[in-house]
């Protein structure tokens, strides 16, 4: 599918370069982003994941904050937390969610003390009152028998919690890569020495998961390396999946995004063979993480986004929604 369509089915687009800034980064310049959101709408108002990133040797996954919005025109921080909080080097991308029980739940992705990527869970009545000390282990390399979790997403559906998690296949390391090879950098997904796809593992209490499938996996092109889901959109013709792709060869960290559908979860059509739907307008075209949420009769896309100083900025951009 090339660049510029206007919608997937039912679902309209945006253009990616109208979208409204919401977040800057700290500094403007190479390797300091803000971006990977998670967003959450409860009644009028949107809850809203990001996280924040310094270059390599200065920091990395620093922060990942909780912002509240009433309208989406401008978001106020109610929370955050730091990486010391975890003893860790990064911080990654997490997913911020209301359980049907009433409950709130920060699924959080980090570089744990083995070098690999793990999620761990917090829970609380009010997102302002999550605890990392409380924090319980949700997924990790030994649970999943790879080389590391990260990233997750998560739905709930007929009661079941469904977390979308790319991961690192333990058979899908090039044979003769060491464990230094892997991990020495503390970030095995960039090493371009294992393949990136996305999985589905469910849960009925939302602790303790269960693999169940593949969803999206590495294609031949322009996303030969990551297949990393970063939205799951439901609506009345199924499901529409969003992933960041990209070849891990001189477009480290700058993903562009690609997408497919499905009716079941089962079947899953890869529609961004030939390249991505959605890259940005600046820089080198980096359009990842991309999240999708409801928002009355709109559709909101928030989006990090790659800039001409190679910093990263979080974008929202709002569509009406079909229907």
């Amino acid at each position: 599918m090339p660049t510029g369509v206007k919608s997937i089915g039912s679902l309209p687009l945006f253009d990616p370069a109208a979208g409204k800034v919401i977040k800057r980064p700290e500094v403007a310049a190479d390797g300091y982003w803000v971006g990977a959101p998670s967003a959450w709408v409860d009644g009028r108002n949107i809850y809203l994941s990001t996280r924040y990133r310094r270059p390599l040797d200065d920091g990395r996954g620093w922060k990942s904050a909780i912002s509240l919005s009433d309208g989406g025109d401008d978001f106020e921080e109610i929370w955050a937390c730091f990486a010391g909080d975890f003893d860790t080097s990064s911080i990654e991308r997490s997913a911020l969610v209301r359980a049907p029980s009433g409950i709130w739940r920060y699924y959080i992705s980090y570089v744990d003390a083995d070098r690999r990527w793990v999620i761990d869970l917090l829970e609380a009545d009010d997102p302002r009152a999550f605890d990392p000390a409380t924090r319980v282990r949700v997924l990790d390399s030994a649970s999943t028998l790879t080389e590391g979790v990260k990233d997750p997403v998560v739905l709930y559906i007929g009661g079941l919690t469904y977390m979308f998690v790319p991961y690192a296949p333990r058979d899908s390391v090039v044979p003769g890569s060491s464990y230094e090879d892997l991990h020495s950098t503390e970030n095995v997904f960039t090493t371009g020495l294992v393949l990136h796809p996305t999985g589905l593992w469910t849960s009925a209490c939302g602790r303790r998961f269960q693999f169940q499938r593949d969803i999206t996996e590495p294609g031949n092109g322009w996303d030969r390396n990551v297949a990393r889901i970063s939205s799951v959109v439901m609506h009345e013709q199924g499901f529409v999946i969003f992933y960041d792709g990209r070849v891990t060869d001189g477009d480290v960290y700058e993903d562009k995004t690609g997408v497919c559908s499905s009716l079941d979860l089962v079947h899953v059509v890869k529609h961004s063979v030939d390249g991505p739907v959605l890259e940005g307008p600046f820089g080198t075209g980096c359009l990842r993480y991309l999240e999708c949420v409801r928002y009355g009769d709109e559709l909101l896309y928030f989006y990090e986004l790659g800039r001409d100083d190679g910093a990263h900025e979080l974008r929202l951009a709002r569509v009406a929604a079909p229907g």
